[in-house]
């Protein structure tokens, strides 16, 4: 069985929508402000899981006293895969314009920000892909060639 954690389900939907929102303002303007801002959260939350990453603590401690929202079970192991991915993405496409390859780098930018905002609507590919790999991902585990878990 996976380890989860419980959170208030308001502080995860504000995690991924500022995120989404950060990333859109990259993408739209240009500034890679925004950007560096949503990959220092990726790899903090990576690093500290869901229930440290700072956007949720920041939700839980200051708006959700005064918006309360029922908590719900994350899997740990899940969301600490997904934010590695993107942070690993993310700062592949940093490095990319830092080194002067913009065109490849924005490209990659614009897909992240629509799995981003793919995730504020219906669920996060990462999870999706956590459970395949992991064998508990329904028909999708065709990637690993194996029988899902029951």
């Amino acid at each position: 069985m996976s380890e989860t954690v419980r959170v208030p389900r308001d502080s995860f939907r504000f995690c991924r929508y500022v995120t989404a929102g950060l990333m859109w303002l990259g993408v739209l303007s240009g500034w890679t402000s925004p950007i560096v801002l949503v990959w220092v959260l990726m790899v903090v939350n990576a690093i500290t899981g869901v229930g440290g990453a700072p956007l949720v603590v920041l939700y839980t401690h200051y708006i959700h006293p005064r918006r309360i929202s029922p908590y719900e079970p994350l899997d740990v192991g899940s969301i600490r895969f997904s934010h590695t991915l993107a942070a690993v993405v993310i700062g592949v496409a940093l490095l990319l314009l830092a080194s002067g390859h913009a065109a490849l780098a924005w490209r990659i930018l614009w897909i992240m920000t629509l799995l981003k905002t793919w995730s504020c609507f219906f669920g996060c590919p990462g999870g999706k892909l956590y459970s395949c790999l992991r064998g508990k991902g329904g028909d999708c585990c065709r990637l690993t060639r194996r029988p899902p878990a029951a």
